[in-house]
């Protein structure tokens, strides 16, 4: 039997130990933490669910859904001048999931991963291993939030698009099961040491105001993401997924789905000897480079294109296919302003 050492317990390391044990590897998983949970604050983020059937997919690579999970079929957004679009569709534009805790993403594979034989070293640091999923190591973009408690509100998913509130970047509010989850990010490296303070003085918009009044703040909670798409994912003989290769979503930060599927690619890899690289780049890799595109006019045109996409969405109907092809719609010209990102990025 084949001996595979993981590095990271995040969504990427643990579904290609899941998928790796299936196989009937021997998968030894270190992470430097002291539990896969605790890896993040308890948070509400999304698996986005337009670009494909997300559940179906999970169940494809062989992940049980049975983590805590909620679909939103609507959401209300905001433009700066706080003029709202609600979107509105048949089928999820996304799942809410826990992060982090004993209801989180994160406890759910590890417990599918320990009942195929999978081996956990926690607070393990180790020099190399066959797949290495660590996460981001560099941020492009930065979020600061708050969680709450004893919410008096519907369920409820609310973003909103301003420099003034998030510099080149969104905030929101989810608001599920009495519970809800307010963060700021910014795509503006300049700003991260004042994102607290951003996003304290955030809390008093009046939306804020009227969803958590009489609540009870739970805790503060922070993170970064990193896109960087590489040439190759494979370096010194060792496979790099998830946000360790620089796969996330720097659009919108819906990049669960890349985790996934990297974990995945990197098990199929192993087992079958083909090219990881083809793999994942034949998967995702010009839905990673239009969200580039995509941030590319954001950073240059802000509030005004806020505006006047919140104003297209307020009179445009088929929100879900519109969110799709704004991910997959790729082309020459696309490409060559993702070029252009890269050069003066």
């Amino acid at each position: 039997m084949k001996s595979i050492r993981i590095l990271g317990a995040g969504i990427s390391g643990l579904t290609a130990a899941i998928n790796l044990a299936r196989e009937g590897y021997d998968v030894e998983v270190h992470e430097r933490l002291s539990d896969a949970e605790r890896k993040h604050k308890l948070n509400f983020e999304g698996l986005e669910n337009w670009t494909t059937d997300i559940m179906k997919l999970l169940k494809k690579i062989n992940i049980k859904t049975d983590f805590r999970n909620k679909g939103f079929n609507e959401a209300t957004w905001y433009s700066p001048s706080f003029k709202e679009a609600v979107l509105k569709d048949k089928e999820p534009f996304f799942y809410l999931v826990e992060r982090g805790g004993k209801n989180s993403l994160e406890y759910s594979l590890k417990k599918q991963a320990l009942s195929l034989g999978v081996r956990f070293k926690f607070k393990s640091k180790i020099n190399g291993a066959d797949i290495i999923s660590t996460g981001a190591t560099k941020p492009m973009a930065f979020g600061f939030g708050t969680f709450y408690e004893n919410v008096d509100f519907k369920d409820k998913v609310i973003g909103i698009l301003s420099n003034k509130i998030a510099p080149n970047g969104y905030f929101y509010v989810l608001v599920w099961n009495k519970r809800a989850s307010v963060c700021t990010t910014a795509y503006n490296t300049k700003i991260f040491k004042d994102l607290r303070k951003i996003h304290r003085n955030n809390l008093k918009i009046d939306i804020c105001k009227e969803i958590l009044n009489g609540s009870r703040e739970k805790h503060e909670f922070s993170g970064f993401i990193n896109q960087n798409i590489p040439n190759s994912a494979v370096l010194d003989g060792s496979i790099y997924t998830g946000e360790a290769a620089g796969f996330q979503d720097a659009f919108l930060g819906f990049g669960m789905k890349y985790a996934f599927l990297s974990g995945y690619f990197a098990t199929r890899s192993i087992i079958d000897g083909t090219s990881y690289d083809e793999l994942w780049k034949n998967s995702f890799e010009k839905e990673l480079k239009k969200s580039l595109y995509n941030r590319f006019f954001l950073n240059i045109f802000g509030d005004r294109i806020y505006e006047k996409t919140i104003s297209n969405l307020r009179h445009k109907k088929n929100h879900k296919l519109r969110l799709k092809n704004t991910y997959c719609d790729y082309n020459y010209k696309c490409n060559l302003i993702y070029h252009l990102y890269k050069i003066l990025r």
